[in-house]
């Protein structure tokens, strides 16, 4: 069952895409292990602890990097922008590239004591899970970020080797 379980990361590793998953490069770590995570509508999750993401209504929840997750969509723009806050941020994501990609600007706090700027443009590839996060842009963001953490995390380790 193990073996199975790697070698069906290793190929969605290799194709970037699998049917019902994608895999993330953290943004700040070009060398960090890739995160593969699970997609599903509404839902986006890795094996380990880097994120377990779904929504509650018009509010995101679970865990990302061992740390609660509250996000809640607080209204759409005519421009599309949606607008996201809860205890865990506040996020605006606007569509752009005729949908292609997804500029986000504002900060996320994984715990009580960091604050990160998640300001960036989002840019997606196409099809299978990847037309799930386009439907649901704020699931890519915290699946970002959550490879960033991530990367982060083993950064520190291996730096006081």
């Amino acid at each position: 069952m193990r073996a199975s379980l790697i070698l069906l990361l290793a190929a969605a590793c290799a194709t970037g895409t699998s049917s019902g998953s994608v895999t993330l490069t953290s943004n700040i770590n070009y060398g960090a292990v890739p995160i593969t995570y699970a997609v599903a509508p509404g839902h986006v999750r890795s094996n380990g602890d880097a994120l377990d993401a779904y929504f509650d209504k018009d509010c995101l929840k679970g865990e990302m990097a061992g740390e609660p997750l509250d996000l809640c969509q607080t209204g759409t723009a005519p421009d599309g922008t949606q607008h996201w806050e809860g205890t865990t941020g506040v996020v605006d994501i606007t569509p752009i590239d005729d949908g292609a990609a997804f500029k986000v600007s504002g900060f996320l706090t994984p715990s009580v004591v960091s604050q990160i700027d998640v300001s960036q443009t989002l840019r997606l590839n196409r099809g299978g899970a990847w037309e799930t996060l386009r439907q649901e842009p704020v699931l890519l963001l915290v699946a970002t970020t959550a490879a960033d953490l991530t990367a982060l995390r083993h950064r520190r380790r291996h730096v006081g080797l």
